[in-house]
Protein backbone atom coordinates (compact mmCIF):
# COMPACT_ATOMS: atom_id res chain seq x y z
CA UNK A 1 0.00 0.00 0.00
CA UNK A 2 1.17 3.20 -0.75
CA UNK A 3 1.56 6.06 1.94
CA UNK A 4 0.08 9.47 1.74
CA UNK A 5 3.72 11.12 1.31
CA UNK A 6 4.70 8.85 -1.57
CA UNK A 7 1.23 9.35 -3.67
CA UNK A 8 1.38 13.34 -2.75
CA UNK A 9 5.30 13.07 -4.62
CA UNK A 10 3.86 10.69 -7.61
CA UNK A 11 0.80 13.51 -7.99
CA UNK A 12 3.06 16.75 -8.00
CA UNK A 13 5.01 14.87 -10.10
CA UNK A 14 2.44 14.01 -12.67
CA UNK A 15 0.79 17.65 -12.50
CA UNK A 16 4.11 19.61 -12.46
CA UNK A 17 5.49 17.62 -15.66
CA UNK A 18 2.71 16.70 -17.87
CA UNK A 19 4.93 16.99 -21.15
CA UNK A 20 5.28 13.17 -21.70
CA UNK A 21 0.78 12.60 -21.52
CA UNK A 22 0.63 16.32 -23.97
CA UNK A 23 3.24 15.08 -26.39
CA UNK A 24 1.12 11.77 -26.70
CA UNK A 25 -1.95 13.45 -26.90
CA UNK A 26 -0.26 15.97 -29.79
CA UNK A 27 1.07 12.86 -31.53
CA UNK A 28 -2.67 11.15 -31.60
CA UNK A 29 -4.68 13.77 -32.70
CA UNK A 30 -2.59 15.72 -34.62
CA UNK A 31 -3.61 19.10 -32.90
CA UNK A 32 -0.52 21.04 -31.51
CA UNK A 33 -1.78 22.62 -27.92
CA UNK A 34 0.07 23.91 -24.64
CA UNK A 35 -1.06 24.26 -21.06
CA UNK A 36 -2.33 27.63 -21.73
CA UNK A 37 -4.46 26.89 -24.62
CA UNK A 38 -6.22 24.24 -22.05
CA UNK A 39 -6.48 26.68 -19.70
CA UNK A 40 -7.85 28.98 -22.02
CA UNK A 41 -10.22 27.10 -22.56
CA UNK A 42 -11.21 25.66 -19.86
CA UNK A 43 -12.36 29.25 -18.79
CA UNK A 44 -13.50 30.68 -22.12
CA UNK A 45 -16.04 27.61 -21.84
CA UNK A 46 -16.73 27.70 -17.82
CA UNK A 47 -17.24 31.72 -18.25
CA UNK A 48 -19.59 30.99 -21.01
CA UNK A 49 -21.38 28.86 -18.86
CA UNK A 50 -21.66 31.64 -16.40
CA UNK A 51 -19.91 30.52 -13.99
CA UNK A 52 -18.92 33.13 -11.56
CA UNK A 53 -15.73 34.97 -11.90
CA UNK A 54 -14.58 34.61 -7.73
CA UNK A 55 -15.20 30.38 -8.59
CA UNK A 56 -13.25 30.72 -11.97
CA UNK A 57 -10.41 32.71 -10.08
CA UNK A 58 -10.79 29.42 -7.92
CA UNK A 59 -10.67 26.77 -10.09
CA UNK A 60 -7.61 28.32 -11.81
CA UNK A 61 -6.11 29.05 -8.47
CA UNK A 62 -5.26 32.68 -9.16
CA UNK A 63 -4.99 34.61 -5.89
CA UNK A 64 -7.43 37.26 -5.20
CA UNK A 65 -5.17 39.69 -2.88
CA UNK A 66 -5.89 42.59 -4.41
CA UNK A 67 -9.77 41.86 -4.23
CA UNK A 68 -11.25 43.38 -1.08
CA UNK A 69 -14.68 41.64 -1.75
CA UNK A 70 -12.87 38.35 -2.33
CA UNK A 71 -11.50 38.44 1.25
CA UNK A 72 -15.51 38.48 2.89
CA UNK A 73 -15.49 35.07 0.95
CA UNK A 74 -15.47 32.17 2.97
CA UNK A 75 -13.23 29.71 1.22
CA UNK A 76 -15.04 26.27 0.67
CA UNK A 77 -13.90 23.79 -1.68
CA UNK A 78 -17.29 22.00 -1.57
CA UNK A 79 -18.62 25.24 -3.14
CA UNK A 80 -16.58 24.64 -6.27
CA UNK A 81 -17.96 21.28 -6.84
CA UNK A 82 -21.18 22.47 -8.65
CA UNK A 83 -19.76 24.90 -11.12
CA UNK A 84 -16.66 22.46 -11.79
CA UNK A 85 -19.62 19.49 -12.42
CA UNK A 86 -21.18 22.00 -14.71
CA UNK A 87 -17.98 22.44 -16.60
CA UNK A 88 -17.04 18.69 -16.89
CA UNK A 89 -20.39 18.11 -18.36
CA UNK A 90 -20.27 20.49 -20.93
CA UNK A 91 -17.14 18.90 -22.16
CA UNK A 92 -17.90 15.20 -21.48
CA UNK A 93 -21.27 16.39 -23.59
CA UNK A 94 -19.41 18.15 -26.37
CA UNK A 95 -16.95 15.06 -26.70
CA UNK A 96 -19.80 12.40 -26.46
CA UNK A 97 -21.93 14.59 -29.46
CA UNK A 98 -18.64 14.92 -31.54
CA UNK A 99 -18.58 18.68 -30.99
CA UNK A 100 -15.28 20.63 -31.43
CA UNK A 101 -14.80 23.66 -28.99
CA UNK A 102 -13.45 26.73 -30.49
CA UNK A 103 -12.92 29.54 -28.79
CA UNK A 104 -13.72 32.91 -30.91
CA UNK A 105 -14.54 36.52 -29.37
CA UNK A 106 -14.33 35.18 -25.74
CA UNK A 107 -17.39 33.33 -25.99
CA UNK A 108 -17.50 29.39 -27.01
CA UNK A 109 -18.73 28.53 -30.49
CA UNK A 110 -19.42 25.20 -32.08
CA UNK A 111 -18.45 23.20 -35.36
CA UNK A 112 -19.36 19.66 -36.35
Amino acid sequence: MVNAMERSKGLRAIWREPRKQMARVIQESGVHFTIHDLRRTFITVAESLDISAYALKRLLNHKMSNDVTAGYIIKDAERLRAPMQKITDYFLSSFANGIQCLSTDDKVSHAS
